[in-house]
C-alpha cells in the first residue's frame, strides 16, 4: 500500500461511528418506527460526507503526484536509454568505418608488397643475366688470350717479335 502522507483519521472516526451503531443498523426493519432510527444514523452519516471527500480528494492528488513523478522518472530513464542507444549506433559507426579503413590500408599495404616482390624478383632475374653475360664477356677474351700465351710459351713460332717475348 502507497503512503500518501495525508491525514486519515476521518476513516478512523467513521468506523468508530460504524461500530458503534452497527447493533442499531441490524435492528434496522421497514416498519415506520425505524424511519426515525434511519434518519438519525444517515444524518450521523452526513456529517462524515464533506471529511471523505476532502480525504477522497487528497488521496487522488496525492495519487496524481506520484504518477507524475514515476511518468517523469520514466521519460528520464527513457531519454538515457535513447542517449546510450545514440552513443552505442555512433561507436558502431565509428568501429565499422574504422574496419573498412584498415581494411583499405591493408589491401594496399599487399598491393604494394606484391608490387615490391616482383620488382625484386625482376631485379634478382636482371641481375642474374648480367652476371652471366658478363661473365661470358670477360671469359671468352680471357681464353683467347691465355690460349695466345700458351702458344707463345710452347715454342710454335719460329720468330717471336719482341713484346710477346715479354709477355713470357
Amino acid at each position: 500500500m502507497v503512503d500518501y502522507d495525508i491525514d486519515l483519521s476521518v476513516f478512523d472516526n467513521l468506523m468508530s461511528a460504524l461500530v458503534a451503531n452497527d447493533s442499531r443498523v441490524a435492528a434496522l426493519d421497514t416498519g415506520p418506527e425505524d424511519d426515525a432510527v434511519a434518519l438519525e444514523l444517515a444524518e450521523l452519516l452526513q456529517k462524515f460526507d464533506g471529511d471523505l471527500r476532502t480525504s477522497s480528494l487528497d488521496v487522488l492528488q496525492a495519487s496524481l503526484v506520484q504518477a507524475s513523478d514515476v511518468r517523469t522518472g520514466v521519460l528520464r530513464i527513457a531519454k538515457t536509454v535513447l542517449y546510450m542507444s545514440l552513443t552505442i549506433l555512433v561507436a558502431a559507426m565509428l568501429l565499422f568505418i574504422a574496419f573498412a579503413l584498415d581494411s583499405v590500408l591493408t589491401r594496399r599495404a599487399l598491393t604494394e608488397k606484391e608490387a615490391l616482390l616482383q620488382e625484386a624478383y625482376a631485379a634478382d632475374i636482371a641481375k642474374s643475366q648480367f652476371i652471366s653475360v658478363m661473365n661470358h664477356e670477360l671469359r671468352t677474351p680471357l681464353t683467347s688470350i691465355s690460349a695466345s700465351l700458351a702458344l707463345l710459351k710452347s715454342g710454335v713460332l719460329p720468330h717471336m717479335p719482341a713484346k710477346a717475348s715479354r709477355l713470357r
